[in-house]
Formats: C-alpha cells, structure tokens, sequence
C-alpha cells in the first residue's frame, strides 16, 4: 500500500464515520439517555456555573452534534496522516528513495 491509497482509505473511513455521528448522538440522547440534557442542564444551573439560557443554549442535541462531527473530522484525519507517517514504505538498503 503506497501512502496515497492508505491516506485515500483513512479519509473515506474518516468520512464514513463523520456521516454516521448525527445517527449516533441522536441514539445516544434521544433513545438510551433522554434525560440527559435536563440534568446536565439543572445540575449547571444549580452549581452556579452557568445561568439557564446559557445551559440551555450549550446543552442540546444540535450543539453536540456539531461539536462532534467536528472533532470526528478532525481526529479521523490526523489519525490517518499520523498512521500513514508510521506505515509508509521504508527504502531497502541500496535503495534511492
């Protein structure tokens, strides 16, 4: 595998996960732990950390979707230039590169 086709294969893993991330928060806080978003809210409120709109505002499905398919495409894309440097084909010995 040369390092275009490893980078090529890493960007289109990269993609396939950051297209299935929406699917995945949207099971994670609207079928496993609906009440996640009131709590998280209550308990910031409570603790003084933050006033409701702004709870309201940070704490919801749209804000964490983003934020994770954003650090999906940014981890999967370092991920693969990061392996890749590791992968690459090394020159034999009386090899030029």
């Amino acid at each position: 595998m040369t390092f275009i086709q490893g980078a090529l294969s890493g960007f289109a893993l990269t993609l396939i996960v950051v297209l299935l991330t929406p699917l995945s928060q949207y099971i994670s806080h609207s079928l496993i732990s609906p009440a996640y978003f009131s709590n998280v809210i209550q308990l910031s409120v409570n603790s003084g950390k933050m006033s409701m709109s702004e709870a309201q505002a940070y704490f919801n499905l749209m804000n964490y979707t983003t934020k994770s398919i954003l650090f999906t495409a940014v981890m999967g894309l370092l991920t693969t230039v990061g392996v890749m440097i590791f992968l690459r084909p090394r020159p034999q010995e009386g090899q030029s590169e």
